[in-house]
């Protein structure tokens, strides 16, 4: 070799970092990777769980009582990352022409505010409090060491049985063993986890194979290095700038008595949300499994030492003795009574922030939070890489084992106990049509059509809980959002499709909360009924079947019964005759029928019941007080536009006139809903419901009919692809009326934001809700935290959902563009309306208000 190529060889020699990683190749028909040491493992990747039971319990007791050869390691990891690009797949392949013209522009600008939104506030703090959206999976890994390099068939073949094995029991995770390109997309996060490139410009499920180089070389994106720091491990970029700081840590003691359940308080205040570890990590248990014989030998003769000298004087001077025995004996109990296997464990935390200065700060905030849970960490500094590699998937060596001095002795129940397999609930959906986050920051992706039962939805806010705003915003996201999917949103010839399939929806409300909503859209109506109303609410022409099957013969005739009898006092012969009128009726004229053809058969009836009943009928006749309303004298509502919002605030002073309005209108839109067809999706919001849930009081008798009216719609909305949604609220109003009763009964979800004590109270004392005390708790800690422009950044509502067994807390975060968009403030939408009445479109005023708000924050800041 030449003088130039011996010093050439030796300027480029160094110890790469891909060195230090285990991985050597991958068995694809196996799905097993082959490692260093030389051992041989899998990785099982889950869904964290939102809770414990007993059958989790059980089946984590059941892997680690399992039989595995001496040596053999297992890692159980919950893993916080950025990473929640696949979420944000499925939202845009629900997304893209689902409207036209301008409307078109609108949905795709506020699509396009809310997942940028999302996207940035994985990488940055979205408020001073450091709240970042982040993604939890859990892995559980497996490895066996085998005797040479290359493995046999019998070793990967035990291998492969207690994965399988492991899988089963795990089902209720939604496990998949790991392939080498879930590997790779997962170490390729942890490693550059704060690229702006890289992972971040594809999902998940796209990540691609690259086989030309050994998987470990793959991984550190190029031009990175990895420098060793007495606290940490930094990670440089091509600038030579840093780019990430990995801080390891390792929990050193738990609280003594612990209960099952109790890992998840360890991931943040999911209770009260009031703080939390926003910055990404790897909380790991670490296992090995000893021969069973050896270990148990050698523990009953520590056991009967330490017993022999804790009945000595010595005990007198050593106290650490008498704690030794409790631990020994306690360890004793669990291998004989519970036939427990026997262990070494050790558990970590890996923090990854931006820089060292951020880690360090990060270290300081989970030592004081563990602290106040009685959990004691040690920074692992002066051995950072070592821990930093330990923690990694595969990365327990034996010589990290021995050297560490972290390991302690225990039994698998222990280890069940230890586990950390809770996070929060992630949603129903990969297609998200609405997106939100827990309290612990993991993104929330809902698709309330995505049900095995109905689509209906029960909502309750008290006054100040930012119900309109959300209502607002659930409203944004289904005229965006569609059924069909882009097999490709990010490529554009996969977006040539022009599906218009964006949901429709109605809304009816008391209160002009929607009136700046339908404002926003070229292709929406805000319809104000009141004495001028030039529209026919006459039902008969929005009645589609009248005596089938699904017909709609009861609720006219509970539309008659409440026109005539505002009282509630409806005889049976009244009600059965009704039915043959109705029949004779439509028999008749069919859809061209009215109120006044069915008043004038029942007063030429011949029981004086229906005489008065066709009299009680005449104020919404030909010339009665409400006639014109009923009539055919005018043309019915037009449904054909996307956004309807039907307005009954000037109705509000005759509650008979409003109930029997209301009605109509139901009728009607389930008309347009059927005509519709189902490749679009519908839903019916009637917001400032508590008005026609009443039990009591002069309007209650009239309401009887309307419940029984929302009721028989609620049933029928699956059918036409549609939703209910009723808002009240307090909670109280449905559990406290027969109807709300039967609404919540019919409603596959439940969203409660914050409400009274008063209310949770009662909802509790009485049983209304079959929730347990955590539920009553995780409902009173509800919080809703406005805007306070050049104060705090920091604004959200809490909602609690329940959903075919789930239960969480979610919180509804936007920017603040968003939030001047759906804004239901006096001040901000008079401020808006102004900048409108100049001639600005309602983007352009919103954009003016934004940057007023921030020319007014950067003024105080120089004073």
């Amino acid at each position: 070799m030449s003088i130039y190529a011996k010093k050439l060889q030796k300027m480029l020699q160094h110890e790469p970092f891909h060195q230090l990683l285990p991985v050597t190749e991958y068995l694809k028909e196996d799905k097993v990777f082959i490692l260093e040491e030389p051992a041989i493992a899998a990785m099982i990747i889950c869904q964290p769980t939102a809770g414990c039971s007993d059958e989790i319990r059980n089946s984590f007791n059941t892997i680690y009582k399992s039989e595995f050869p001496e040596g053999a390691t297992l890692q159980a990891q919950l893993v916080c990352t950025p990473d929640i690009e696949d979420f944000l797949f499925g939202y845009r392949a629900v997304r893209g022409n689902r409207m036209k013209n301008s409307d078109q522009e609108q949905c795709e600008a506020l699509s396009k505010t809310i997942h940028d939104f999302f996207r940035s506030g994985t990488a940055e703090p979205i408020n001073n409090s450091g709240f970042k959206f982040k993604n939890f999976e859990f892995w559980f890994t497996i490895k066996y060491p085998i005797k040479e390099a290359v493995p046999t068939n019998k070793e990967i073949d035990e291998l492969n049985e207690m994965v399988n094995q492991t899988v089963s029991r795990l089902s209720i995770f939604s496990p998949i063993i790991a392939s080498d390109r879930d590997y790779y997309r997962r170490m390729r996060v942890l490693f550059n986890m704060y690229d702006e490139d890289g992972w971040r410009t594809k999902p998940q499920h796209v990540e691609k194979e690259f086989r030309t180089q050994p998987l470990a070389q793959l991984l550190l994106a190029p031009g990175k290095r990895v420098e060793v720091q007495r606290d940490g491990v930094s990670f440089h970029d091509h600038n030579d700038e840093e780019v990430m700081f990995v801080k390891p840590m390792s929990i050193m003691e738990m609280p003594e008595n612990m209960f099952y359940g109790q890992m998840l308080n360890l991931i943040g205040d999911w209770q009260q949300g009031a703080d939390g570890l926003f910055e990404p990590f790897i909380l790991t248990l670490n296992i090995v499994m000893p021969n069973q014989n050896k270990a148990k030998s050698s523990f009953f003769k520590k056991r009967t030492f330490i017993t022999n000298q804790a009945q000595g004087p010595l005990l007198k001077f050593v106290d650490k003795l008498g704690f030794q025995k409790e631990d020994y004996d306690a360890i004793d109990r669990e291998l004989t009574q519970d036939n427990a296997k026997l262990i070494k464990y050790s558990m970590q935390m890996t923090l990854f922030s931006k820089t060292r200065k951020q880690a360090l700060k990060f270290a300081e905030r989970v030592t004081g939070f563990y602290s106040r849970l009685n959990v004691r960490v040690l920074p692992d500094n002066h051995f950072a890489l070592p821990f930093f590699l330990g923690a990694l998937p595969f990365g327990l060596h034996k010589l990290f084992i021995q050297y560490s001095q972290r390991f302690q002795d225990g039994t698998s129940t222990l280890a069940t106990f230890l586990t950390p397999h809770m996070a929060s609930w992630k949603g129903n959906t990969a297609y998200s049509t609405f997106m939100m986050a827990s309290r612990l920051g993991q993104v929330v992706n809902l698709d309330f059509f995505n049900t095995s039962t109905n689509y209906n939805i029960y909502c309750a806010a008290t006054s100040g809980a930012g119900k309109s705003f959300f209502t607002g915003y659930l409203v944004n996201n289904m005229l965006g959002a569609g059924i069909y999917k882009h097999p490709n949103p990010d490529v554009a010839k996969h977006m040539t499709a022009s599906p218009d399939d964006g949901s429709q929806v109605f809304i009816v409300d008391v209160g002009r909360s929607y009136e700046g909503l339908a404002a926003q859209y070229e292709n929406a109506k805000f319809l104000v009924f009141g004495r001028d109303f030039k529209y026919s609410m006459n039902p008969f022409p929005n009645v589609v079947d009248m005596f089938g099957q699904d017909g709609e013969a009861n609720m006219i005739r509970t539309i008659l019964k409440a026109m005539a009898c505002p009282s509630g006092i409806v005889t049976d012969f009244q009600n059965a005759e009704l039915l043959s009128i109705l029949q004779e009726v439509w028999t008749d004229k069919g859809n061209q029928a009215t109120i006044t053809d069915v008043a004038n058969i029942c007063l030429n009836h011949a029981d004086e019941e229906m005489v008065r009943f066709g009299k009680q009928l005449k104020p919404f006749t030909d010339g009665g007080v409400y006639g014109q309303f009923f009539s055919n004298k005018y043309p019915p509502v037009d449904y054909d536009s996307r956004l309807i919002v039907c307005e009954l605030e000037e109705l509000k002073s005759d509650p008979h006139l409003q109930v029997v309005v209301l009605m109509s209108l139901v009728v009607s839109i389930q008309k347009q809903m059927y005509l519709s067809g189902t490749d679009k999706r519908k839903m019916l919001i009637v917001d400032e419901g508590w008005q026609y849930l009443k039990d009591e009081g002069s309007e209650a008798a009239i309401l009887k009919f309307f419940a029984e009216f929302l009721e028989t719609g609620w049933r029928r909305f699956r059918k036409v692809n549609a939703a209910g949604a009723l808002v009240t609220q307090s909670v109280m109003d449905a559990y406290e009326s027969s109807a709300g009763r039967a609404i919540i009964a019919n409603s596959a979800w439940l969203l409660l934001m914050r409400q009274n004590d008063e209310a949770i109270d009662k909802l509790e004392a009485e049983k209304a809700y079959a929730g347990s005390p955590s539920d009553f708790s995780l409902l009173r800690s509800l919080k809703t935290v406005k805007p306070k422009p050049g104060v705090s950044d920091e604004a959200y509502s809490e909602v609690f959902v329940r959903f075919e067994g789930q239960k969480q807390v979610c919180r509804l975060y936007t920017d603040r563009k968003l939030q001047l968009i759906l804004t239901t403030q006096p001040d901000e939408k008079a401020i808006r309306q102004r900048y409108m009445d100049t001639g600005l479109t309602m983007i352009e005023a919103i954009n003016k208000m934004y940057e007023d708000e921030v020319a007014s924050q950067t003024r105080r800041r120089a004073s």
